[in-house]
Formats: C-alpha cells, sequence, structure tokens
C-alpha cells in the first residue's frame, strides 16, 4: 500500500481548515493603536499640569482676556486712535506766534475720545448759538476710515435722537480741519479749521453754552407770543361789540 495517497485523518484535515480560515480573517486593531494620538495629546496635558500645577490652569484661564487685551491694542494701533483723542480749539489767545497757524475765526471746542475706530465727542461753537441756541453742545459719533473720520452731530430733543449735520474730519499740520457733508442748517460753515487745545481752560464746553443767544432767543419769542395772544384777544372783542 502506498502511504503517499493515503488521505489525512479526519481531525487532521479540519485542523488545516480552521488554521485556513484563521489565516484569511482580517485582524482588529487595538483600540489603542488607532487612537494613539488622542492617548498621547491627554498625557501631555496631564503631565504639563501635574508639572506647573495651579500657575499653569491659572495662565490657561487668563489667556483668553490676555487674548482680547493684545487685539484691543492692535486695534488702537491699526486705527491710530491716540492721535484723535483730545480737544481742539480756534482760540490762539495765549500762544506764541500764533500768526502762523490757521484758525476758523469763529469761536469753536471739539472735544473726541477714540477706542478702536469708533469715535465720540461732543462740538460746540457759536455758530450753534447763533442759529440753534436751545441746543448748545452737539454729540458727535463716528468711525475713522484711513486717515480720515466721518461722523454725525446729534442731539436729544424731547427725549429723542435727531441728527443734525454729517460731516467729516482730516489731521492737518497744525490741529483738524471739519469740512460739512449735509449740513441744511450751517452748523460747522463751510470749513472749520481748529488747533490742538493748549490751556486747560480751554477743555471746557460751558465756554459756549450759549446762555445769552438762549435768553435773546426765549425774550423774542416771548415778545411774539404775547403780541400775538394781545391781537388774538383784541380781534376777539371786536368780534363781540361787531367792530
Amino acid at each position: 500500500m502506498n502511504l503517499m495517497n493515503k488521505r489525512p485523518a479526519p481531525w487532521r484535515q479540519r485542523q488545516r481548515e480552521e488554521t485556513e480560515r484563521n489565516r484569511q480573517k482580517p485582524r482588529h486593531e487595538k483600540w489603542y493603536r488607532k487612537h494613539w494620538y488622542i492617548i498621547a495629546g491627554l498625557a501631555g496635558v496631564l503631565g504639563w499640569v501635574l508639572k506647573d500645577g495651579a500657575d499653569a490652569l491659572d495662565k490657561a484661564s487668563t489667556l483668553p482676556t490676555k487674548l482680547k487685551t493684545v487685539k484691543s491694542q492692535v486695534l488702537s494701533w491699526h486705527y491710530n486712535d491716540d492721535s484723535w483723542n483730545g480737544w481742539w480749539t480756534t482760540s490762539t489767545e495765549g500762544l506764541v506766534d500764533s500768526g502762523d497757524v490757521k484758525v476758523s475765526p469763529i469761536r469753536a471746542q471739539l472735544s473726541l475720545s477714540a477706542v478702536q475706530g469708533k469715535v465720540h465727542g461732543e462740538f460746540s461753537s457759536e455758530t450753534i448759538c447763533a442759529i440753534a441756541p436751545l441746543i448748545g453742545v452737539l454729540m458727535l459719533d463716528g468711525d475713522i476710515h484711513g486717515n480720515v473720520l466721518h461722523g454725525i452731530a446729534y442731539q436729544i430733543v424731547a427725549g429723542k435722537r435727531e441728527n443734525f449735520a454729517t460731516f467729516s474730519v482730516t489731521p492737518t499740520k497744525d490741529g483738524l480741519t471739519i469740512l460739512p457733508m449735509q449740513d441744511p442748517l450751517g452748523l460747522f460753515g463751510n470749513r472749520l479749521d481748529l488747533i490742538s487745545a493748549f490751556a486747560e481752560e480751554q477743555k471746557n464746553h460751558s465756554n459756549a453754552d450759549c446762555a445769552v443767544e438762549r435768553q435773546k432767543f426765549i425774550s423774542e419769542n416771548i415778545r411774539k407770543l404775547t403780541g400775538r395772544a394781545d391781537k388774538d384777544g383784541r380781534r376777539r372783542v371786536d368780534n363781540v361789540f361787531g367792530r
């Protein structure tokens, strides 16, 4: 009998088939090998915390605030806020070599405060006093675009915001120049040139509070109302007596 042609025993045949099936099965990667980068990251953070302790956590908690501070400083530098903060005036009283600077002949003052390109301020002038004495001081809001401030002049009237004019402000060698854009009342005139205020007494809008003009305006209107009331009263009397 030829032993080479002898078939293998059934148990050995099953063993070979089982080995072949196991060889063909896909090998599943262990979970820790598949997500090694997550484990490494967590280990790094844990090591950082254990090393630096409370100081590390404190730095992590203050980081967003520091980032906001840096962002604010960058924006302020970008818009050059410091150059827009301050007071400007048309007064040259007490200024040496005042003939060398260019200012408008009317009395006017401007105060501005800039934060990251957003500007707020106040404007007072004898033009406002002459045209609208009850307003006195105009409030200003604006935005810096490049090297020019575009703004709106307004005031609160009867609890409601009323916009009176739009304007632009441009830096000059001596100070600032205001040019009206839409100014139906002529509150800014055709052009207004101001210099940087050099004295503390110039930094006060009460110097242009329109007190004299306001009193004159009220007195004139009271006389007009009184005269109109007298005419209406005489007209009613004449109607009664058939005159």
